[in-house]
């Protein structure tokens, strides 16, 4: 009875902000892609499972529909199947991102791998993450969603420092973005300078961020993309997925 009632709430949102975009452009703040209303359940299961003590359930749709949508539209927007390929001048692979995620490997100019964030991964959860290969991972819409709760507790876990819960999540998602050891150095120096608290995120260690202001994509730099990245999901994003999962059961 429970998840049939999350069913009939999830198809009265979904429908209610598909028939408003028929004559409006599609509003990234209100309008939810048709293809997150069957993988709500399987985020809810997931998080139950792996990662019940994130304070905003509602965070991670907010986080797929980030990494998996060019736009709401797209034919990839919320798809196991939805990739990032990006090359070096050479022609070698520079970075790879697959699925709902968008887990990401990346390699060196000289084609020497940089990071595989799946293998490292699957060292810190083994069994949980055992049957997830590269070679199926698009195929694996609830091994891909639990790939994403671990990787976000894991994350979580590393700023348990933080006393409060919502910006301990805001650090979790920029370590998501461009990892863990960056937000601990911007901490430090966030830290270390007159009226920053280095345990706020916006407007705080945001400004520290250590991450290049080298232009790499368009008109971004690495730095431009990560803080991006948290003010886009917080605070676009979040907000219209939070009556789809505003809870978790204990």
């Amino acid at each position: 009875m429970r998840y049939i009632q999350f069913i009939l709430l999830a198809i009265v949102l979904i429908l209610g902000s598909a028939i408003s975009s028929k004559s409006h452009a599609q509003n990234v703040k209100t309008y939810i892609p048709p293809k997150a209303l069957p993988l709500m359940p399987v985020i809810k299961g997931e998080l139950e499972d792996h990662f019940a003590d994130i304070p905003q359930p509602w965070y991670v749709p907010a986080l797929i529909e980030h990494e998996s949508c060019i736009s709401l539209k797209h034919s990839k927007c919320w798809s196991t199947t939805s990739r990032l390929h990006t090359r070096w001048d050479t022609g070698k692979d520079r970075e790879i991102g697959a699925g709902l995620g968008q887990l990401t490997a990346a390699w060196r100019p000289n084609g020497d791998l940089r990071f595989d964030s799946l293998a490292n991964l699957k060292k810190m959860y083994p069994i949980q993450l055992k049957d997830l290969t590269w070679n199926n991972i698009n195929n694996s819409p609830d091994l891909q969603i639990r790939a994403i709760a671990l990787l976000l507790k894991s994350d979580y876990q590393s700023f348990r420092m933080i006393p409060d819960p919502i910006e301990r999540l805001k650090m979790t998602d920029s370590a998501y973005n461009g990892g863990s050891r960056d937000v601990h150095r911007a901490r430090k120096i966030c830290d270390l300078t007159k009226g920053c608290n280095p345990n706020i995120w916006f407007n705080h260690v945001e400004k520290h961020s250590v991450k290049s202001t080298k232009v790499l994509y368009g008109t971004r730099s690495p730095k431009d993309i990560n803080n991006h990245h948290v003010r886009d999901v917080f605070l676009t994003r979040m907000p219209k997925y939070e009556k789809l999962l505003p809870k978790l059961d204990p």
